[in-house]
């Protein structure tokens, strides 16, 4: 890696942080990140095994209609529908979808 990032190890696992440049340069360069995961065997053995996961993926959204929020008086909601597959996260589909307006 270039550039600035921030090592850190949690657990016995090792987490890069990346710096803004780094990311950017990530996303030019390569379609997939090459991760690793470890799991338990059956015979209580830890495995370390090799996967990739697309950086970045095309996700088709859509909204409900707007209505009155059942749960917070006052406030209002609206529905919406998606999928993701395997290995990605909804909370960062959501914020992203938030942030764009």
């Amino acid at each position: 890696m270039t550039g600035d990032y921030i090592k850190r190890e949690i657990d016995g696992l090792i987490y890069f942080y990346l710096n803004k440049e780094d990311k950017i340069s990530m996303l030019q360069n390569y379609d997939q990140l090459n991760c690793q995961k470890v799991s338990i065997s059956p015979e209580q053995k830890l495995m370390l095994s090799e996967f990739s996961r697309q950086i970045i993926i095309q996700l088709n959204l859509s909204c409900g209609d707007i209505l009155k929020d059942n749960l917070y008086p006052h406030q209002w909601c609206v529905p919406i529908d998606f999928f993701l597959p395997s290995g990605c996260y909804a909370t960062m589909a959501v914020d992203q979808f938030i942030h764009s307006f």
